[in-house]
């Protein structure tokens, strides 16, 4: 899968910001062959996402033990920091480029419309306000998994971080559901990471790909992740 970025005014370091409105096209987080720059000193992508895969395993399945006083935007910083620091300078810190990643199911070369920059704090905020704010006890086992997962592919579509968001927001929606008592499965999620695959060809949606479905801006298909949310839920 492709990606490109085009560069956006936000928080974060002012010397990176000044660079990115001086050079619309650059990302400071990506090596010019456009690996993700990280503390491995790694310069293949396929290496990259396979040490990735090989030490954040347990971290990916226990957001958990992550300390924290509310359910809120810093919840969501502290659980990525958690999950990728060991790889990553900019773990834990919203991004401050805008992004563009070229999708191959539902809208095809295109991407999703994620947050800007200047918008990121102001919106996960606003969701995870709305998330909070539900009275899930009173709900049935089918409303939670509608509710939750329309209210998780918001914040999903913020898209907060430079990469690494299906994951920490996986993690972070972990940490919700056990405070809130909700029974959740969540290696459902886990084991789809990424696209399963019979005899090497792609058999089905990746978790990602159903946050996609869902985030479409015209004729959403939510419909994979609410089912994927429902068998979730225990």
């Amino acid at each position: 899968m492709t990606a490109r970025h085009v560069a956006g005014s936000t928080s974060g370091s002012k010397k990176n910001n000044k660079v990115c409105e001086s050079f619309p096209n650059y990302d400071p987080y990506v090596l010019p062959n456009g690996t993700l720059r990280n503390k491995f000193l790694i310069e293949d992508y396929s290496k990259l996402r396979e040490k990735e895969r090989e030490r954040l395993e347990k971290k990916v399945v226990t957001p958990e033990l992550v300390h924290f006083k509310t359910i809120d935007l810093n919840l969501l910083r502290e659980i990525h920091k958690y999950i990728f620091d060991e790889f990553y300078d900019w773990a834990g810190e919203f991004r401050i480029i805008a992004l563009f990643k070229a999708e191959q199911y539902f809208i095809p070369t295109l991407s999703i419309k994620y947050s800007t920059p200047d918008k990121i704090q102001s919106e996960l905020k606003k969701a995870i306000c709305s998330l909070n704010s539900v009275r899930w006890a009173k709900l049935s086992k089918d409303e939670v998994a509608e509710k939750l997962a329309k209210m998780t592919a918001v914040i999903w579509k913020i898209h907060p971080f430079r990469d690494g968001n299906t994951r920490a927001i996986l993690g972070f929606i972990k940490v919700f559901c056990i405070e809130r008592g909700i029974p959740m499965n969540m290696s459902v999620f886990t084991n789809l990471l990424t696209r399963p695959t019979k005899n090497g060809k792609v058999v089905g949606y990746s978790v990602r790909d159903m946050f996609v479905g869902a985030c479409l801006e015209e004729s959403p298909e939510p419909e994979y992740l609410i089912r994927l949310f429902r068998t979730a839920i225990e």
